[in-house]
């Protein structure tokens, strides 16, 4: 159980990643290069590197921030039909990127203190 709980962010920005392609997926220009975006996500998932969720997380975070600043200028909008839907969805989505990039930082750590303590007891 455990180890699938480290895996949730993984899985979770990979359904943002098809999430988004999707809702391109009919526009004039959908870009493929999107996807590209899942394969290190997708790779965290079957071999583990410390280094490479230490990136993941920082560009998921830098990604999540983006968001709250663009929830931020849609929320100084003068309000529209819609507009209370609109933000208790949006500000969930933004609070979930967030626990989702904390999420990954957590499971770097603890797999960084585990590689060390493994380091420690073989010598």
């Amino acid at each position: 159980m455990k180890n699938w709980t480290a895996k949730i962010p993984h899985l979770y920005f990979i359904a943002i990643i098809f999430w988004i392609y999707r809702d391109n997926l009919h526009s004039a220009d959908p870009s493929l290069t999107v996807l590209l975006f899942a394969i290190p996500f997708a790779y965290q998932l079957f071999y583990n590197k410390h280094w490479l969720n230490l990136v993941l997380g920082s560009i998921a975070g830098f990604y999540s921030f983006w968001m709250f600043m663009a929830y931020l200028s849609d929320l100084a909008k003068p309000a529209v039909e819609g507009y209370t839907r609109f933000a208790l969805i949006g500000g969930s989505f933004v609070l979930l990127n967030f626990l989702m990039v904390y999420l990954l930082f957590k499971g770097c750590l603890a797999q960084k203190d585990r590689v060390e303590y493994q380091h420690w007891q073989m010598h």
